[in-house]
């Protein structure tokens, strides 16, 4: 079972790991194992909530690993693990899990104005299918909007295309798209309000690994390497019998 790793400088407390990571002093941590509960939210979610915090220098980007980085991990019998979405892709067709039935997906929540956090995850996503090699076609990416205001069809297609010609860009409604990050636990807010059409969101920054059948498996935290998440989905790809 894949762990965070234990930092020396950081006491546990309750079982809990609790991490700040700041500029120029990132913490490597591991993916952990993704539980679609609600106890798993309360106890072991891993949530990388971006905010941006004002300095006397200018304004510094904190990532915050708000919630908990799990010490302990455990499954809860009898409870689903499943993920459950309908949306729109890039080409304006309705979507849902089931089209993905056989495949496991590679998630991540952002939107195209992003100036940073989002463009360094996917192209970690994008680097991470290339490593894969032939492994990496059993693998559909996925871009989710947080702002679908903005984020046409047309330029989603154009964002999703410039990190992978693979990687699919999903959209909603504004409550289907709440929706879903809720049963992610994404959590998303505006950074500024001042115009109507020119704003930033804060939101959760960790990709999500869903297995063949749909069930949660592994979050991967923000800064993941990309050697780190290739050599995991690779390993899940190999206990999993091949694509239908």
């Amino acid at each position: 079972m894949l762990r965070p790793y234990k930092l020396s400088s950081m006491r546990k407390i309750v079982n809990y790991s609790f991490y700040l990571i700041l500029p120029n002093k990132i913490f490597t941590i591991r993916p952990v194992p993704l539980y679609f509960s609600e106890k798993f939210y309360r106890k072991f979610a891993m949530r990388s909530f971006l905010t941006r915090a004002k300095h006397k220098c200018g304004w510094l980007a904190i990532i915050l690993l708000v919630g908990i980085l799990a010490v302990q991990t455990k499954t809860y019998a009898g409870e689903e693990n499943q993920v459950h979405f309908s949306l729109t892709n890039h080409d304006g067709e309705p979507v849902t899990e089931k089209n993905f039935m056989g495949y496991f997906l590679l998630i991540f929540f952002g939107y195209s104005h992003c100036p940073d956090i989002c463009p360094m995850n996917l192209s970690v996503i994008s680097s991470a299918l290339d490593d894969l090699g032939s492994s990496g076609t059993r693998v559909q990416p996925i871009f989710i909007t947080l702002d679908p205001k903005r984020d046409t069809l047309k330029i989603l297609k154009s964002f999703v295309h410039h990190f992978h010609p693979r990687l699919m860009g999903l959209t909603g409604s504004t409550k289907k798209i709440q929706e879903v990050a809720a049963t992610f636990f994404v959590r998303y807010e505006r950074s500024n309000t001042k115009t109507s059409n020119s704003y930033l969101l804060d939101h959760t920054a960790a990709s999500y690994l869903i297995g063949p059948t749909g069930k949660g498996l592994v979050i991967f935290p923000h800064n993941t390497a990309v050697t780190e998440m290739a050599t995991t989905i690779q390993a899940y790809i190999n206990s999993h019998s091949p694509a239908q």
